[in-house]
């Protein structure tokens, strides 16, 4: 250092210039350190809001998919209620019935994955769905029941994946060949049958019955006649016994369709007809069978002698199968 720069404090100013470079220079780390954190920070930052939005999101679809479930409960809950007695093939009475399908006709699907299906008594699932694309959508088990169950009206069959199967034998004809896939169930060809007016005859040798079944029981008659029994022995005696017999049962139903006549409306279609298999194939032979949409309704009854036993026959008529499968 010269003597001069001393005299004149230079090197004072100079060790001063060092010195503030220095920490200009330590400022400006410092600045690029406290830079990259901000940024850092406002890196976490965003990823933090669009975090939570993503997380709002998810909550989201998680409450809807909870209230969809909940919506699914409830509608599988009353459809439970009410078909839970036919798990086994019980029979359910008008009103009930009629219930079930004002709960099925409430329900309603974002798309179309409800099937509703009408197979008349003469009629295959395989027949009706010749494509397979109603059988794709239905399990082996409910595929099988579905062949399998007999019925002498045909079958409806009501089906939402994971939600309700429900097989319904109902108590007058499927005449309807067809299914259906929909946002909501097909009810009212079925509901139209429970509202329908049927004429119904029932024959015994004890006792026979001609009604005419609506809304309620509307007319009837009890037709009593005098019918040998059957005949135990065998040889000449029980030809000649037999012959008398199908004589008076000839006579009987005779005396039946008179009944029918005057009971059962000419614009009356649908015709029911139960009891002993011997005297329905006598009553299927006569002119007012070939006239009706005739068909065989079967009826844990044994005779009809009074009009308490036509009321409940009335009753047990009306009732339906109903099977979860």
């Amino acid at each position: 250092m010269s003597l001069t720069d001393r005299i004149l404090g230079r090197q004072r100013i100079k060790e001063r210039v060092s010195f503030l470079e220095d920490r200009i220079e330590s400022l400006e780390e410092e600045k690029k350190e406290l830079k990259r954190k901000a940024e850092k920070e406002e890196r976490r930052a965003r990823e933090a809001v669009s975090k939570k939005q993503e997380l709002d999101e998810e909550i989201n679809r998680q409450r809807d998919k909870i209230e969809s479930m909940k919506d699914r409960l409830r509608k599988k809950e009353f459809v439970e209620e009410t078909t839970t007695s036919g798990v086994d093939g019980d029979k359910v009475d008008r009103d009930t019935m009629t219930d079930l399908l004002d709960k099925l006709q409430s329900m309603e699907s974002s798309k179309e994955d409800i099937f509703s299906v009408f197979l008349p008594e003469s009629t295959t699932l395989r027949n009706l769905d010749s494509d397979g694309l109603l059988q794709t959508n239905l399990t082996l088990n409910q595929l099988r029941r579905l062949e399998q169950e007999d019925s002498e009206t045909g079958k409806v069959f009501f089906h939402c994946e994971n939600l309700l199967s429900i097989l319904i034998k109902p108590p007058v004809p499927v005449d309807r060949e067809q299914w259906v896939k929909d946002s909501s169930f097909v009810v009212e060809p079925l509901r139209e049958k429970l509202e329908s007016k049927v004429g119904f005859v029932f024959l015994s040798a004890g006792g026979s019955a001609v009604a005419l079944f609506g809304e309620e029981l509307e007319d009837f008659d009890v037709v009593k006649s005098k019918i040998k029994g059957k005949h135990k022995k065998g040889g000449f005696s029980q030809d000649r016994f037999q012959r008398g017999r199908d004589e008076d049962i000839k006579k009987h139903i005779e005396e039946v369709v008179r009944a029918c006549e005057d009971i059962i409306p000419e614009d009356i279609e649908t015709l029911a007809v139960g009891g002993s298999p011997e005297m329905v194939g006598e009553f299927r032979e006569s002119d007012l069978a070939d006239d009706k949409n005739f068909f065989v309704k079967k009826l844990d009854v044994s005779s009809v002698k009074n009009p308490e036993d036509v009321k409940v026959i009335f009753s047990k008529f009306w009732k339906s199968d109903l099977i979860r499968i």
